[in-house]
């Protein structure tokens, strides 16, 4: 380890994701030319996302260093922002086509045909907010659905509470589908079905 290197810790990061300056290392996959590649893609389209800036000398990623914080709480408003924030990233990478055959590395493939290439884990523990809101860890991009990608980010950003009323659940679950603007009924069906192979992964 370099003495200008902080290692990162937090999250459900990778094994020795280090901070130098104003960059972020950490190991490449063989997903990452193809990640890199969206990242890119969605950022010239408006998306707030970390900027990719290749490999380094070790054959690490080298991406932007976002400054900011994990969010504790956040109110209704906050998660309709989190629901308008996941739809302009599921607009921005509906061109998006992937160079020859990437090695995407998807832990939970959508049923169903894929329609476009999804980040798969807009979570609470990948979401920054600081001067920008945006989500980070995209190595687990790859070929999904809008429902499949939207109902994981509904169920990890209201349903991870137990001591939560239900009816807040409720409200907050609707806050967020209500800012993406798709249709309620059908993200409830994604979110059971998903949070059920979820269950069944854990187990096996």
């Amino acid at each position: 380890m370099f003495e200008d290197e902080e290692l990162l810790t937090g999250g459900n990061v990778a094994d020795e994701v280090m901070r130098i300056g104003s960059s972020v290392r950490k190991p490449a996959t063989g997903a990452s030319p193809a990640v890199h590649a969206l990242l890119r893609a969605v950022r010239a389209r408006g998306v707030a996302a970390p900027e990719p800036y290749g490999f380094d000398a070790q054959g690490r990623q080298v991406l932007e260093f976002v400054p900011g914080v994990a969010p504790d709480h956040l109110d209704l408003a906050d998660l309709a922002r989190v629901g308008a924030l996941v739809r302009s990233i599921h607009d921005a990478a509906a061109d998006f086509h992937s160079v020859g055959d990437a090695d995407w590395d998807v832990l939970l493939p959508a049923p169903g045909a894929p329609e476009l290439i999804c980040h798969n884990d807009l979570t609470p523990w990948n979401l920054i907010v600081g001067e920008r809101w945006l989500f980070i860890d995209w190595d687990g991009a790859g070929p999904s659905t809008r429902l499949w990608d939207l109902a994981y980010s509904a169920s990890a950003f209201t349903l991870n509470d137990r001591t939560e009323r239900i009816g807040e659940s409720a409200a907050r679950l609707r806050a967020l589908v209500d800012g993406h603007g798709a249709h309620w009924s059908a993200v409830a069906d994604h979110v059971r079905t998903h949070r059920e192979q979820w269950a069944r992964a854990l187990r096996d």
